[in-house]
């Protein structure tokens, strides 16, 4: 009886559980490929690409709200697989991962609200285990791992015959979220703070953990908290601009303006930090990187906008979801 039930479930939900496989390979298949080429931070192209796979279409507060309650389901799983499996090697690493992943992508694709949870339990997971990267090569790692998730997340997402700008569009607000949540580490471990002050809600910093040239301040900038609240606020902003004008923003333009927005918060807060960074004329490099992303973004958002044509590639105005076709 229980064997002829859990046929008829396949049955009925076998979209749902094929997409659930794709999101797990898709994600398993970044996670190999990012440990065969050695990136020190490979989390990052598995968030990446899981993401694209976990998007969907038709933004909007409710949607906003309902990814804020998947990522704290997906933190709390993420945290109950980090205790229960040990995770030190390689291969039992990869086996932490399908355990944390398999499971939501399921629950994503029977209850979309749920659909950010496997990104944040992947960041609990995944960020435990990563290596520690270099400053020197570090901004070429980062656009190597998130550059990765994209291509192996498209590629996956495509075959499942979905638009790829519009799940970008999609899961912008979904990724500010993760990584607000993802800059709470940084408390955990007292790290990437800013400089000394003196406001009320500055952060203290235990002796052995402060730069030897601030050994004798007590209390600096959270600017890990800084960036979290940016993200969160730019994830609400976001979802308002989406509903504001709605069919009027070319699918892939929204994923720009979170380049866009997120670089501008990352501008200020890099002139806080006081972490080790390679420097340009006494500047640092994350500095002139954010403001190369808010130039690009920028002018990439208004060349898009003007060469969009909108009689053939108008949003729907019905809320869409990652398509599914038969017989794969």
């Amino acid at each position: 009886m229980q064997i002829k039930a859990l046929g008829g479930f396949m049955e009925r939900r076998g979209g749902e559980l094929r997409l659930a496989l794709r999101t797990t390979l898709a994600g398993l298949a970044t996670f190999a490929l990012a440990e065969l080429l050695q990136l020190p931070q490979g989390y990052w192209a598995v968030l990446t690409s899981v993401i694209i796979m976990q998007g969907s279409v038709g933004g909007s507060l409710k949607a906003g709200i309902d990814r804020l309650i998947g990522s704290f389901a997906g933190a709390i799983w993420g945290v109950a697989v980090t205790l229960a499996i040990p995770h030190h090697g390689i291969p039992a690493l990869g086996l932490a991962l399908v355990v944390a992943l398999g499971p939501l992508a399921l629950v994503s694709a029977l209850k979309p609200s749920f659909r950010i949870a496997p990104v944040t339990a992947i960041i609990v997971l995944l960020s435990t285990s990563s290596l520690q990267a270099d400053p020197v090569p570090y901004a070429v790692d980062r656009v190597l791992e998130i550059g990765l998730g994209c291509i192996v997340g498209a590629i996956v997402a495509h075959r499942s015959g979905a638009s790829v700008a519009r799940l970008a569009d999609c899961v912008a607000p979904g990724l500010l979220v993760a990584q607000g949540i993802g800059r709470f580490g940084n408390w955990w471990n007292q790290e990437l703070f800013g400089k000394p002050t003196d406001l009320p809600w500055g952060l203290e910093i235990d002796p052995q953990n402060r730069p030897i040239d601030f050994v004798d301040q007590a209390t600096f900038h959270p600017t890990f908290l800084y960036e979290a609240l940016w993200c969160f606020a730019a994830a609400g902003v976001l979802l308002l601009i989406e509903r504001r004008f709605r069919g009027r923003i070319r699918p892939g333009g929204l994923f720009a303006l979170y380049v866009l927005i997120y670089s501008a918060g990352r501008l200020w807060i890099e002139t806080l930090r006081i972490d080790p960074s390679h420097e340009i004329g006494g500047v640092r490099l994350n500095v002139f990187v954010a403001a190369t992303a808010i130039v690009l973004s920028a002018a990439f958002f208004v060349v898009w906008q003007r060469r969009w044509k909108r009689g053939g590639t108008a949003t729907p105005a019905k809320v869409e979801t990652m398509a599914v076709p038969k017989g794969r």
